[in-house]
């Protein structure tokens, strides 16, 4: 299954230190695998990018993780050609990152937030079944994917915005938050 969609983060540690609101959205993409054990569970193998972008001014920012995980799931409905399932998903993400560019400093001017992160994500998802090879895929859900908190690492000047009382902060990336996303599915 090839899946992509919205996922609906907090970074709500990351704002208040900027007192902006300068992440709400991410977007999500990537590859599942699921495996029939019988009529109702079954097993999933998921691997997925989340990013994000944005901007004040002269800075730039950008965001990104990378989470694989393992689950279970559950058939509530199979009916012909329709499928309604619950899942829940665990693992772990590498690569998570916060990185600011300062383009109003002289060059190198970035600060990086970078960390890894457990994840849990629990999920509804509805199957239509177009045809024997092909289906649409639905899914609605929540994700928990938050780091500890991280110190930043600064490249030449970094910039000034994540700086309290004249040192930088440590923040958590956090990522936690309801996603919605469609898909389709290669029924072999």
């Amino acid at each position: 299954m090839a899946f992509g969609g919205a996922d609906f983060i907090s970074m709500s540690e990351m704002n208040q230190l900027l007192g902006t609101s300068l992440f709400n959205t991410a977007i999500y993409y990537g590859l599942e695998l699921d495996y029939a054990l019988n009529r109702r569970w079954g097993l999933i193998l998921r691997a997925e990018k989340i990013s994000a972008s944005s901007s004040i001014e002269s800075t730039s920012f950008s965001l990104s993780a990378l989470p694989v995980s393992v689950g279970a799931s559950y058939d509530l409905i199979d009916k012909g050609k329709f499928k309604l399932q619950a899942a829940a998903l665990l693992g772990y993400a590498s690569g998570v990152q916060l990185t600011e560019n300062a383009s109003g400093f002289p060059s190198p001017n970035v600060t990086q937030f970078s960390s890894s992160a457990m994840m849990e994500m629990l999920r509804i998802n509805a199957d239509y079944k177009i045809s024997d090879l092909l289906s649409l895929y639905a899914e609605a859900g929540y994700r928990l994917l938050k780091t500890s908190s991280v110190p930043p690492s600064q490249t030449g000047n970094g910039g000034t915005l994540f700086q309290s009382n004249g040192s930088y902060a440590s923040i958590p990336l956090n990522l936690d938050g309801p996603v919605l996303g469609v898909g389709v599915v290669f029924n072999f």
